[in-house]
């Protein structure tokens, strides 16, 4: 989703202590794939010092697009996580937890006393007036 990759533009480039090291990073990367081929906006600088450029938010999302790089930060949920791999029994919820334990436990004929089960509560929902 976008906020996700919001999220970690603002962390790396923004907000860091280390957004020096992050932007020399992600210049690295980014000019050794795209050197020759114009693609990223260069920033306005008359040395070669890295310390001057920013990485704006659509020079990131290019280059999340266009190059591999193993961050988890800004890597596709799918290559982080392969829920299609697992052949799932159960999914619980962690808003209805405590229902879904007692009925995996039913399901499994397993008997559980109650105290050492999770309470039930309901979920509470914030309504605007």
């Amino acid at each position: 989703p976008l906020e996700r990759l919001a999220s970690a533009w603002l962390n790396k480039f923004v907000n860091s202590r280390d957004r020096l090291w992050w932007t020399k990073f992600f210049y690295k990367k980014a000019e050794k794939k795209y050197r020759s081929k114009g693609r990223m906006v260069q920033p306005k600088t008359s040395t070669g010092d890295l310390s001057s450029r920013k990485v704006s938010f659509p020079d990131f999302l290019h280059a999340i697009a266009h190059l591999k790089v193993d961050n988890p930060h800004w890597m596709p949920f799918y290559e982080l996580c392969q829920p299609c791999e697992i052949g799932y029994d159960y999914i619980a919820h962690t808003d209805t937890l405590a229902e879904d334990i007692r009925h995996f436990l039913h399901n499994m004929n397993i008997t559980a006393k109650d105290e050492i089960l999770p309470e039930h509560r309901a979920t509470r929902v914030k309504v605007d007036s």
